[in-house]
């Protein structure tokens, strides 16, 4: 079995937070903060570990903020590295899951100081990123907090780059909300056009995701943007495609369009399944079958989609892509197995499900089968 998430936040890595910080500011009372972050630690999960620790983090630190911050940054590991660069085994400090709950410690007590916590999460997501820190910083002081981060997008160090898109994306997964750039995201365009060409993977992925975000709420936007930025090259090609995700998925019509994904004239269109019931726990496998009226070159884009049963019992569709390229010859035909087994992200329930092949957005062929235990 693999270790628990919560495990990385351990009485060791408190110890480590205590020695270092204690290094740096002779007010800070190691011993103190070492019994306050432990205190019931096994039975916290990983979140309830790391804000006990920013709670103990506060009652420690001085009250002084800039002071404390100082304390905290100067704790840091050294040297952090490039990205072509791993750490020197000879570098002191804190680096990894230890940082979340100082950056959580800037991001509670900072709101004053904003370039004094600007500037250390920016240190500190060199050594774990700050993206969630970040938030409520965008929240309060929206203005004020672009026009500093406006200044990083040519920073040396890739994670701070990827700081720029990361912490800015409208909607980040388990991150504070920007409803201010749900509704409009123009002031958070200009960064993402200059990090679209970023050398680093790492940091056009995030632009990516960035602008899923956007197309969310703004397709239209999105849409443009991919218009513009398509065949700049082919690293930003693939940074458009997976910005376009859920567009594609959702078969937008403007976006199918930009990809070349007309509707093709299939016949002899047959979707198998191998059996009329699915057992959770077991995989279900079925066969699509068409051809193509006549020959044509075309971009191809085949996905298939399942209508869940969820316990409100309305269905809840997820696409998964099968594949995308350039259309050889006049004949699809795949095979695929989906699994049925649950997991942690998805609980599966008994009762009719729906399972659609999509080919260039437009559904083809669907069957009803039945889940059962």
């Amino acid at each position: 079995m693999p270790e628990p998430f919560k495990n990385f936040f351990n009485r060791d890595v408190i110890a480590e937070m205590a020695r270092h910080i204690a290094l740096h500011e002779p007010r800070f009372d190691a011993q103190k903060f070492t019994a306050l972050a432990s205190d019931g630690l096994d039975d916290l999960e990983l979140k309830e570990r790391s804000a006990q620790i920013t709670r103990a983090l506060t009652a420690t630190l001085p009250s002084d903020f800039p002071r404390a911050t100082r304390a905290l940054v100067a704790s840091l590991r050294t040297n952090p590295p490039d990205e072509s660069t791993e750490w020197n085994p000879s570098d002191i400090g804190l680096h990894g899951w230890a940082v979340m709950p100082m950056a959580d410690y800037i991001a509670e007590h900072g709101q004053p100081q904003l370039a004094t916590s600007l500037e250390a999460l920016r240190e500190m997501t060199k050594r774990f990123s700050s993206e969630f820190a970040i938030r409520p910083f965008l929240h309060s002081q929206p203005e004020e907090a672009l026009a500093i981060i406006r200044t990083w997008v040519g920073d040396p160090n890739h994670h701070v780059r990827r700081l720029v898109s990361e912490g800015t994306r409208p909607r980040l997964p388990w991150g504070m909300g920007l409803p201010r750039f749900v509704k409009d995201p123009t002031p958070i365009l200009p960064l993402l056009e200059s990090l679209k060409s970023d050398t680093s993977e790492y940091v056009r992925r995030s632009v990516a995701n960035n602008l899923n975000d956007i197309a969310k709420d703004h397709p239209h936007i999105v849409a443009e943007i991919a218009e513009r930025w398509l065949g700049v090259s082919q690293e930003t090609n693939r940074l458009v495609r997976h910005a376009c995700r859920t567009l594609l998925k959702r078969g937008d019509p403007a976006v199918l369009a930009i990809f070349g994904l007309s509707k093709l004239p299939l016949r002899k269109i047959q979707l198998i399944l191998t059996q009329p019931i699915a057992h959770i726990g077991e995989k279900l496998e079925f066969t699509f079958t068409a051809s193509l009226a006549r020959k044509a070159r075309a971009s191809l884009r085949i996905e298939y989609a399942i209508d869940f049963v969820r316990p409100s019992g309305r269905p809840s569709r997820k696409v998964f892509q099968v594949e995308s390229a350039p259309l050889v010859g006049t004949e699809i035909e795949f095979t695929r197995r989906h699994d049925f087994q649950d997991r942690s992200i998805r609980v599966h329930h008994p009762g009719d499900h729906t399972l659609t092949v999509i080919v260039n957005g437009h559904p083809v062929a669907s069957r009803t089968f039945l889940l059962v235990r």
